[in-house]
């Protein structure tokens, strides 16, 4: 893990440091900025009260700050000195009909200031978050954008932030439909054909009863995603994929996890195929997604079915979102 300086270092001149929970520090983190040159790189975050923070950013005209602000401090938009206004202000809701989101309010810091809304998880921008976002970005960026007034969006999914925006500007859908040769199969979406066929899991409960709540999968709502969680070693699910250009295919495993070992899986095809053991690597958090690689298999064109066999001997914690099939070569 690098130390800030080492992180300021890497930044310098080209982006910015997002000094969150660095508050009690801050005196610190401004001497180590101005040493390094990067008082421009780095942006001072908190909620403190607003004299506090005045107190604070009287050192140095320089130093860049944004104001969260949250239900109890709603008040304290409006309230800075010229000289001390910040540069943004984060809004954090988890109802839309909170003070701090009210058009009239946005209006107004929108004449000074920037509006940062952070997507990442539920809570923090009502039910618009990241997850929901991917599925559809009316269900999450677009109305943070154009009905809330963000002009800065925190996100775990920032290149697919990146191209939704770019997508929005040129007037085409998104996301985009999959390119042919590619099959993505929903976690959620395994065997009908029920426990002790279609599946095993260690109990009969759906402990997240996010979908197919009468079946014993767990399936959770992990920030919008839709999602096999609670994952046990000795579990398996079945699941099957309509694959119609026959060819050697990559594939991956979209996957979240705070722990360190994660957990451990194998694929087992039908046809005797196989890949894995599979190391589920740690993404930080529950809601913090990734795609790792989970091996590369032949296949011929049809409907092939297989199995996500979780090792009974390995330490497992980990939800699995998708499990997607992407055609690289002939054989």
């Amino acid at each position: 893990m690098p130390t800030l300086e080492e992180a300021l270092a890497v930044v310098k001149d080209r982006a910015m440091v997002n000094l969150d929970k660095g508050w009690p520090f801050r005196d610190q983190e401004y001497d180590l900025l101005a040493r390094t040159g990067t008082l421009r790189n780095a942006i001072f975050k908190s909620d403190a009260p607003v004299a506090e923070v005045e107190a604070f950013l009287a050192r140095d005209p320089e130093i860049l700050y944004t104001h969260v602000v949250g239900d109890g401090n709603a008040s304290s938009i409006g309230t800075f000195t010229d000289a001390t206004r910040p540069q943004a202000y984060e809004l954090v809701f988890d109802r839309l009909t909170d003070p701090q989101i009210q058009p009239a309010t946005v209006a107004g810091i929108r004449e000074h200031a920037r509006v940062w809304i952070n997507t990442m998880w539920y809570g923090l921008a009502a039910g618009y978050t990241d997850e929901r976002s991917l599925v559809d970005p009316a269900d999450g960026w677009e109305p943070v954008v154009e009905r809330h007034g963000a002009s800065m969006i925190q996100t775990d999914d920032q290149d697919q932030l990146v191209d939704w925006l770019a997508a929005r500007e040129a007037g085409r859908d998104w996301p985009a439909e999959p390119r042919p040769g590619t099959v993505r199969v929903q976690a959620e979406d395994y065997s009908i054909d029920g426990v002790g066929v279609g599946y095993s899991d260690q109990d009969a409960e759906n402990r997240g009863g996010a979908a197919r709540e009468y079946e014993g999968v767990d399936v959770c709502d992990n920030g919008g995603a839709t999602v096999v969680c609670w994952i046990r070693g000795g579990e398996w699910i079945r699941y099957s994929a309509d694959v119609r250009v026959p060819g050697r295919y990559a594939v991956t495993a979209r996957v979240s996890s705070p722990y360190r070992p994660a957990g451990r899986f194998t694929l087992e095809f039908d046809d005797g195929g196989s890949l894995g053991p599979v190391d589920v690597r740690t993404t930080t958090g529950h809601n913090n997604f990734m795609t790792q690689p989970a091996g590369e298999i032949v296949l011929d064109r049809g409907t092939h079915h297989f199995t996500v066999r979780i090792d009974p001997d390995a330490y497992q914690n980990f939800n699995l979102d998708w499990l997607e099939l992407t055609r690289i070569g002939s054989r």
